[in-house]
């Protein structure tokens, strides 16, 4: 009877090593393919694939080269504000005086965005006389990220970043007649001109601080911002985010400094340090690794947890998964990230037999179209998913 038990263990065994050597060929033959594909010849192609259960790496292909990530670089703004922030967003810090206001502005993207109609800060401000916006250097961003193209900049989704948005910076911020003629600022005049347009009440600018009991006015529980941020892949929010993040974490609004705190204490461990420009990943600045975006998903999943993840991140047929994964559902949970000529795809997977997989996929410099290649990639990932 041992002798049979022992025989069945081993051809169990031996079938799982079979199994285990034949799905990785299907992988790497399936890797190689992708990479060799007649649209990816000429580009640069890198793959990881990682089981955080046994922690182990399923796929390396040059996964440990530098990549221009595009929007995938919002997964490292993401985590900034899940490190940084607290559940619900800031949108100022306020002191009154007898029926005067005076607020300290915390960046927030929300405030009279025409995408949140519930606006609980306005309602609050109109109840005051006078409001005075407390101009300082440590909350006066630079307007526009680290090598933001003049393309990017009159582009629609990437907006000024300003330490008080109104109706997301997309008014008075450009002459009359020609939209693609910045109109320069005057240390936030045009946010203030804007905030008494829709407070109804006179607002004013000051430049010396008040001493006092300043309380912080918050406005929405933070998931209602980043979800948005993550799912549609919104530039100006991601800027804003990282502008909260730092004002909170560091006292001022200072996007370069928070990423260099950041890099080096939470995330120190990366396999690979990165080249990180700015929130939002317009820059082509920006050059991060696929093993590194591996790692920083595996990290958010295990302080932030699994289901908060796949609610931040959209799935199959969802934000900017639309029309991509309709069988994969509930499968797949990632982040988008498109610039001319460059594509990257990084997030979860839970495939049919239910492993639970981190994955970051990265093609640079091909010529043609995106579309053709986020279908490669599509097919790609199914395959996976369907097979294990």
């Amino acid at each position: 009877m041992d002798m049979l038990r022992r025989l069945i263990f081993v051809f169990w065994w031996a079938a799982c090593c079979l199994s285990c050597s034949s799905s990785k060929q299907w992988i790497d033959k399936a890797s190689h393919e992708l990479a060799a594909d007649s649209l990816l010849q000429s580009a640069h192609v890198g793959i990881c694939l990682y089981e955080p259960e046994t922690k182990s790496y399923w796929l390396r292909q040059q996964s440990h080269q530098y990549f221009i990530p595009a929007s995938n670089v919002k997964l490292f703004s993401l985590y900034a504000a899940l490190h940084s922030l607290p559940d619900s967003v800031e949108t100022f810090r306020y002191l009154v005086r007898d029926s005067v206001i005076y607020l300290k502005p915390s960046a927030d993207p929300s405030f009279l965005h025409p995408d949140f109609a519930d606006q609980p800060a306005l309602t609050f401000l109109q109840s005051f006389k006078r409001l005075y916006i407390v101009r300082s250097s440590l909350t006066q961003p630079a307007l526009y990220g680290e090598g933001w193209m003049i393309q990017d900049i009159t582009a629609a989704n990437a907006e000024p970043r300003t330490a008080f948005p109104v109706k997301a910076n997309r008014e008075g911020f450009w002459s009359e007649g020609d939209k693609n003629l910045l109109l320069g600022l005057d240390d936030g005049s045009v946010n203030a001109k804007q905030l008494q347009v829709y407070a109804r009440v006179p607002v004013m600018t000051i430049d010396y601080d008040i001493p006092g009991d300043w309380k912080p006015f918050y406005s929405r529980p933070l998931d209602a911002v980043l979800v948005p941020m993550m799912h549609e892949s919104d530039n100006f929010m991601a800027e804003q985010v990282l502008l909260m993040s730092a004002y909170h974490r560091l006292g001022r609004m200072d996007d370069r400094a928070m990423m260099d705190s950041l890099l080096s204490n939470p995330l120190s461990g990366l396999p690979q340090k990165p080249r990180w420009a700015d929130a939002s990943g317009l820059s082509r600045y920006n050059l991060f690794t696929p093993e590194s975006m591996v790692w920083l998903l595996n990290e958010m999943q295990v302080k932030f947890g699994a289901e908060r993840m796949q609610k931040l991140l959209p799935t199959g047929n969802q934000g900017t998964l639309r029309k991509l994964y309709l069988s994969d559902s509930g499968r797949i949970f990632a982040k988008t990230g498109t610039l001319s000529n460059n594509q990257a795809l990084s997030g979860y997977l839970i495939t049919q037999k239910g492993k639970r997989l981190t994955f970051s996929v990265m093609c640079n410099h091909y010529p043609g179209k995106p579309a053709p290649i986020r279908r490669k990639i599509e097919s790609f990932l199914h395959g996976i998913i369907n097979r294990y």
